[in-house]
């Protein structure tokens, strides 16, 4: 396995590389890739040879700060994504450290901006929420995240990113609705794969575009003593929320993607997400309820969500025929493993090299990244073996590199 790790990497490591999207990308471009030499540089006994190519990669990345580009809303691309990767190690923050001030500046000076339309909708009680707004991937959840690493004290941008989820939580009410305050006022097709569009909205469930990734920043941030009123009250909501439509089906496919306005008036099940994953169903979920248990001391919760591992690992499948983090075995692999080792539970990590070997047999040296995917972070190679890597040392990534998914 580690020899897996190893030969992925080597076939990454050139900056060059084009692994489908832009340089500034956490999900698909350099900066993801970064994380992975990053990774095995801080993991490895500080390989010089992975330490150069994190750097080349994120000098790729910088270049969109030094050229002055727009911020991109989120975590995943941009600005913000090549300075997550940049603060994995010490030595590449000090390397890209004037690169790394003009991000947080530009954050100090947006989210202000960006958050005061929301927080006016909320106050009069307005549907209408976008995952651009909220979500882990390009709304202020990930900034959010970002910036709890970043802080040495709890910054005035991370405060306000605190508040605005926990009014988001909110109930809002009005005279044709009643709705979860994170209902989303565009359709599903944007990011869900296998729910219906019905063009009305819906309530997202999932880690990447739904409450559960405000639920694991909340959570994360109280077990680190940042706190803002009503947080603890915003977490029990949204747990609340989530055990309601909980459907266990024997097979940890536990929650739906997401939520339509006539499945919540009828109160009737929808059925489990189709293809469980970090960016969707119980493993994502499943991880966000247990950091809300930690968090709040409440055993009821983390129980929930070892059950749910545990039915999931029970599949026979477990997975689709994806390998790479977001929907695929990776992502279940890594997830479960946080899951079980936290709770000290030794069957779900017993498990889980069940899907590390189905993971190991996929590989192909003949495939220019060694998998059937590109790659990036989210869906590929390197996210894969980032993966692999933490499986194969049984413990914790040493950069926190998982951060980037609130899982951590």
């Amino acid at each position: 396995m580690r020899e897996i790790v190893a030969e992925v990497a080597g076939r990454l490591a050139d900056h060059r590389t084009d692994p489908g999207g832009t340089a500034g990308s956490l999900a698909q471009g350099a900066a993801g890739i970064a994380l992975l030499h990053a990774e095995l540089a801080s993991a490895d006994g500080g390989a010089d040879a992975h330490a150069q190519a994190a750097a080349a990669h994120l000098s790729a990345a910088a270049e969109a700060v030094r050229s002055g580009a727009v911020l991109p809303p989120g975590l995943f691309e941009g600005p913000v994504a090549f300075a997550f990767a940049a603060t994995r190690t010490p030595e590449l923050a000090e390397r890209f450290r004037s690169e790394l001030a003009v991000v947080d500046r530009r954050i100090d000076a947006r989210l202000p901006i960006r958050l005061r339309p929301e927080l006016r909708r909320i106050g009069a009680s307005l549907p209408g929420a976008t995952f651009d707004a909220y979500d882990v991937v390009a709304g202020v959840t990930g900034v959010g995240r970002y910036l709890l690493d970043r802080d040495h004290e709890p910054s005035a941008g991370l405060i306000s990113v605190l508040e605005y989820l926990t009014a988001l939580t909110r109930p809002l009410t009005g005279p044709t609705y009643q709705l979860p305050g994170w209902w989303v006022a565009h359709a599903r097709r944007r990011v869900a794969f296998d729910e219906p569009d019905d063009g009305e909205g819906h309530a997202n469930l999932g880690l990447a575009h739904g409450v559960c990734g405000p639920l694991a920043l909340l959570a994360l941030a109280w077990r680190a003593g940042v706190r803002v009123p009503e947080q603890d009250l915003a977490i029990t909501r949204i747990v609340d929320w989530l055990l309601a439509r909980r459907v266990p089906d024997g097979q940890g496919r536990c929650w739906p993607g997401a939520l339509s306005r006539s499945d919540l008036e009828s109160g009737r099940a929808a059925p489990p997400s189709a293809r469980p994953g970090w960016c969707y169903g119980a493993p994502g979920t499943a991880r966000a309820i247990q950091l809300a248990g930690m968090a709040l001391h409440r055993p009821e919760w983390t129980a929930v969500a070892v059950s749910s591992t545990r039915e999931l690992l029970a599949d026979a499948v477990v997975g689709d025929e994806e390998d790479g983090l977001c929907h695929g075995r990776a992502g279940i692999l890594h997830l479960t493993g946080l899951v079980g080792a936290d709770a000290g539970d030794r069957w779900i990590l017993e498990r889980t090299a069940t899907v590390a070997t189905r993971i190991v047999e996929r590989y192909d040296p003949r495939r220019p990244s060694g998998f059937a995917t590109d790659a990036g972070l989210l869906r590929g190679a390197a996210g894969i073996a980032l993966a692999l890597h933490a499986y194969a040392r049984g413990s914790r990534p040493v950069t926190g590199w998982d951060a980037a998914l609130l899982v951590s």
